[in-house]
């Protein structure tokens, strides 16, 4: 009954020309990969059981341009130094491709490769398909609205990183799942114990000291990189999360980044920092393209205001207070 439902209303929304037009400005700019995309968009649009998945295809693929993976000597030599250490969890050595994406010392040394120029047929047919799973088999998915699955668990890539099926290699584990069904409220249980939520080949992670003799600092010490840890293991556990971000406080020097779990079940936040501290304004990563802001002849904008990710979600959050 869920499916043919979602099947009608995704028939009436592919109608729409707006999407059209978004999703075929996305296949031009894939240039000699359009191809690829295209077998993805065909691969799900021969039977109407597979609407869920086309959905997510056309979601994905008309937003995602403006996303790209980072590449370089200086990236690649960390990679050769993460993967060589066997003792490490999988969950880690990706955790730390994840976070070195992001430090901005490495970030203006690296090269872009697009996503939409570049990501294969085969990649996205498998995210999406156990993606979908996940949909369909989590009970506290199981009422989640379409577009909160789309944006904040569909989603195959963090930061900058290399995209690989991450997906395929981290999971609930069966005693974690048990946990859950033993607790008699399922659909609830995961929401209110995010922290007990074990990952398989999860631990252990890389010894701190290691860390900061590779890049001279702790990453995470770091509210960035401790929210993408969160954000890794959220999203991983298949629940809907993304990082909400402070850029500027109101009344000190500063700013603040937090995983952001994303449900009807959490209506209020709660952050721990120094000393009281407000929000001027509050943002959203989101992997869906953004407005873009087109400037008057002339016109200077502001590179924070350039990036096609950043959703303002001052007015549904309010301002909250940091408290020690």
């Amino acid at each position: 009954m869920r499916t043919t439902f979602i099947y009608i209303i995704f028939t009436l929304i592919s109608s729409c020309s707006t999407d059209e037009t978004k999703l075929e400005k996305a296949l031009r700019l894939a240039g000699n990969n359009r191809h690829e995309l295209e077998k993805v968009l065909h691969h799900y649009s021969q039977k109407p059981a597979d609407s869920l998945q086309l959905h997510a295809a056309r979601f994905i693929i008309e937003n995602m341009p403006g996303h790209y993976t980072l590449a370089g000597k200086e990236i690649e030599q960390f990679k050769e130094k993460i993967h060589a250490d066997t003792s490490v969890s999988y969950f880690a050595k990706k955790l730390l491709e994840i976070s070195i994406s992001n430090i901005e010392s490495i970030q203006k040394n690296a090269q872009k490769t697009e996503d939409v120029e570049n990501i294969k047929s085969e990649f996205l047919i498998r995210h999406i398909d156990r993606s979908i799973e996940r949909f369909i088999t989590c009970p506290w998915l199981r009422d989640i609205p379409i577009d909160i699955f789309m944006e904040y668990v569909l989603p195959y890539r963090f930061e900058h990183e290399q995209p690989e099926l991450w997906i395929d290699s981290l999971r609930i584990t069966p005693d974690a799942w048990k946990e859950i069904n033993a607790s008699g409220i399922a659909k609830y249980a995961a929401w209110n114990n995010i922290e007990k939520l074990d990952l398989t080949r999860s631990e252990p992670l890389f010894h701190k000291d290691q860390i900061i003799q590779w890049l001279q600092q702790d990453i995470y010490d770091m509210c960035q990189h401790s929210a993408l840890k969160d954000l890794f293991k959220s999203r991983a556990s298949a629940l809907p999360a993304t990082i909400d971000f402070i850029p500027n406080f109101a009344n000190r020097n500063g700013f603040h980044y937090w995983n952001r779990i994303i449900s009807p079940e959490i209506k209020k936040i709660s952050m721990r920092g120094t000393l009281e501290r407000k929000a001027a304004k509050i943002y959203r990563k989101t992997y869906s393209l953004q407005n873009e802001i087109i400037p008057l002849k002339g016109e200077y904008i502001p590179e924070f205001f350039q990036k096609s990710f950043y959703k303002d979600v001052s007015d549904g959050l309010g301002s909250p207070l940091l408290v020690a």
